[in-house]
């Protein structure tokens, strides 16, 4: 009997409160000790903050990715699926004339999809994941100690201010040039095994970390995978690396996994 053990933890920007923390996560699934007898999804976004209605775009793209299992070719239906509802969301709002022209503007979120999937009785040990990214929020795995995948970025350095966006507009769509921004990834998982999906700011930070200090993400792992490691330790975490200045003060999200 395969579980997954899980937590999501988030911290919004210093200064602001939860409310307006534009970082998203959803799964379906209920409690921190999940069953491993069918495909466990989840998703998790980053709002933009320059946009307007980040955090209800981002809501909204998680709970649509987060239910399902979408094929890499059935990537375009969803967020279709998505753009439809945000356009009906405000079509019987009365909103201010500068609200409605922000609004035209569209909105934008990044998006990490995940699906681990149950043992199969073929395979001689454990599973596999999928993955699909677009943007700068990105997955680990770990296994023994040791990062053995690190998605879609893998260096400190190819992070920058200008991710590729999923838009809350389809008339944006053609922006997004599927093949080269939309990433699918997929990888075998055992027992054992550590996921961890951070939004840019932490996801940053622990990429640097690793090219400074080879096992500072299994440490971390570690550490945030205890019973102890809660939303309030790991509020006092962030604001202690923000005032180190080694994370920068951007909302700030993980979901950790163990598979057991």
């Amino acid at each position: 009997m395969t579980q997954i053990r899980w937590k999501y933890l988030t911290v919004p920007k210093l200064g602001n409160p939860s409310s307006e923390n534009e970082d998203a996560f959803f799964t379906y699934k209920l409690g921190p000790l999940t069953l491993l007898d069918s495909p466990f999804t989840c998703a998790m976004a980053d709002g933009a903050t320059t946009a307007t209605f980040s955090k209800l775009w981002a809501s909204m793209v998680v709970k649509t990715f987060g239910r399902s299992v979408p094929a890499h070719d059935q990537f375009m239906g969803s967020l279709e699926k998505c753009q439809a509802e945000w356009k009906k969301h405000f079509q019987k709002m009365d909103l201010p004339w500068h609200t409605e022209e922000k609004i035209k503007m569209g909105s934008f979120a990044t998006l990490l999809w995940l699906a681990v999937f149950p043992h199969e009785p073929f395979q001689k040990a454990g599973g596999v994941f999928s993955s699909i990214c677009l943007g700068d929020t990105c997955i680990f795995q770990l296994r023994k100690h040791k990062v053995i995948f690190c998605k879609p970025i893998e260096k400190s350095a190819d992070f920058n201010n200008r991710p590729v966006l999923l838009p809350s507009l389809s008339t944006l769509n053609h922006s997004l040039k599927m093949d080269a921004h939309i990433n699918l990834f997929s990888a075998d998982w055992q027992k054992g095994d550590h996921l961890l999906l951070a939004t840019d700011a932490l996801a940053a930070f622990l990429i640097r970390k690793k090219e400074e200090e080879p096992d500072f993400i299994s440490g971390f792992s570690d550490m945030v995978g205890t019973t102890w490691f809660d939303s309030k330790v790991f509020a006092i975490w962030v604001d202690h690396h923000r005032t180190e200045r080694t994370l920068r003060n951007d909302d700030t999200s993980l979901v950790s996994m163990t598979i057991l």
